[in-house]
């Protein structure tokens, strides 16, 4: 198998997915929370007998992943916001379900991943929760956010934001979304993929490691506060992105930015 380099300038705004962005409104109008019962219906028939299944298959046949510390998140009641890395492209969406599982996690996602004619509500149904696009779309996203912690639906955020195919380090990333955990007073948890070697086979096993949970600092307030939070899960999932053994079908490089 042929290996791909990329070559990155910013850690925090290059895109390695290869999907194609479209862009979309999401302001005050959007429905973040839908509350027809017919679409309900359909939802959890979409995530719990279709994709549920399908999840769990993929976790063990596609990703041969292993899941340490899961049991962490017991006793918390899906009250809490969950932090991951960012590498992989259907991984990342299929398999958190399989960990936090009897709970529905939701996923906040960019706005241009319903933007695709066709599947907005499917994206939804899923747990696809997407960011605002203006500012007046701001409260009703919070207070979407709030519904769901409330009824015991855990936030899954990936701070790195944009995908890295089996990317195997912990990119920079910002401390904005970790001011939900603060806001709404719920612990952050993390989990760090790595992909580690198989005896026979070419392709990595993800071993995936939970840690937490991390409270919020209530000595600090505002801006310090999300950034001691972010550096405490950006320091636990540096250490855990240590035990991957295997670049795999990507190489990564840093090249310098050239001066205009």
């Amino acid at each position: 198998m042929k290996e791909i380099t990329y070559y990155y300038t910013d850690e925090l705004n290059d895109e390695f997915s290869g999907v194609e962005r479209e862009s979309v409104v999401v302001d005050e109008n959007f429905k973040f929370i839908p509350k027809s019962i017919l679409w309900n219906i359909t939802a959890f028939i979409w995530h719990r007998i279709l994709i549920t299944p399908v999840a769990f298959f993929s976790k063990h046949f596609v990703f041969h992943q292993r899941v340490y510390g899961k049991k962490k998140l017991r006793g918390f009641k899906g009250q809490y916001i969950i932090y991951g890395n960012h590498t992989n492209i259907a991984g990342d969406g299929l398999l958190p379900p399989t960990f936090i599982f009897p709970k529905k996690p939701y996923f906040i996602v960019n706005p241009a991943n319903i933007a695709a004619k066709g599947t907005k509500n499917m994206i939804m149904m899923l747990g696809g929760y997407p960011t605002p696009t203006t500012l007046k779309g701001l409260r009703p996203f919070e207070q979407g956010l709030k519904h769901l912690l409330d009824h015991h639906h855990p936030i899954v955020i990936y701070p790195e934001a944009h995908i890295w195919p089996y990317y195997t380090h912990i990119r920079n990333f910002k401390s904005t979304s970790f001011k939900y955990a603060i806001k709404f007073d719920v612990p952050a948890f993390s989990f760090t993929n790595t992909y580690q070697k198989r005896k026979f086979f070419k392709k990595p096993k993800m071993v995936t490691y939970v840690d937490g949970p991390f409270y919020p600092n209530k000595e600090l307030s505002g801006k310090e506060a999300e950034k001691e939070l972010r550096d405490r899960v950006y320091n636990q999932m540096v250490l855990r992105s240590k035990n991957n053994n295997i670049e795999y079908k990507y190489h990564y490089e840093k090249k310098e930015k050239q001066d205009v």
